[in-house]
């Protein structure tokens, strides 16, 4: 039983091979025009893409300077990857529970979960809905815990009137 299809036009597909052949599959030309792409149409400064998704995760808890010994408070409804990334960088996941009107993380499970060993927050904007951004970063400015917005499923969505994928660390 098929649930959908996917489309894949021949300009894609041409668009593949000529990747392919230039051999610049992790960097070169494409990933700039993407950058700039999200830069100019999403209002991105100075945006970097990484081969995944775990992987900007990791480097956004290194740069907060998230590790080992440190608690992150993720939502109990996520892919598997956030809470491997704080894994990969020696904390440990602590989930919140979601608001079950939009899967996603609860900021009172949130706010419940805080202890001296939290260090930061990973909303995750689910199936593109935006989470509360605004009680979430009040809580977290009022207990200094970093913030990490995982975008992944909001790229091109708003909250409020701005991106909803732009990180504030």
């Amino acid at each position: 039983m098929e649930f959908f299809n996917v489309t894949v036009t021949e300009e894609a597909v041409q668009e593949t091979i000529k990747t392919l052949r230039s051999t610049w599959l992790s960097e070169g030309a494409k990933v700039k025009q993407f950058e700039t792409q999200l830069s100019s149409e999403l209002g991105l400064s100075n945006p970097v893409a990484l081969n995944s998704g775990t992987s900007s995760l990791v480097l956004a808890l290194s740069l907060a300077g998230v590790g080992y010994s440190d608690d992150v408070i993720i939502p109990s409804q996520t892919f598997c990857a956030t809470g491997l990334a704080c894994l990969q960088v020696g904390a440990e996941p602590v989930f919140a529970d979601i608001d079950p009107l939009t899967g996603n993380i609860d900021p009172k499970s949130f706010e419940a979960s805080i202890t001296h060993f939290t260090r930061a927050v990973i909303p995750v904007h689910w199936g593109g809905y935006p989470c509360d951004l605004d009680e979430i970063h009040a809580i977290a400015l009022q207990n200094g815990l970093v913030v990490i917005e995982d975008a992944a499923h909001a790229l091109g969505s708003a909250y409020l009137s701005s991106p909803a994928s732009h990180f504030r660390l």
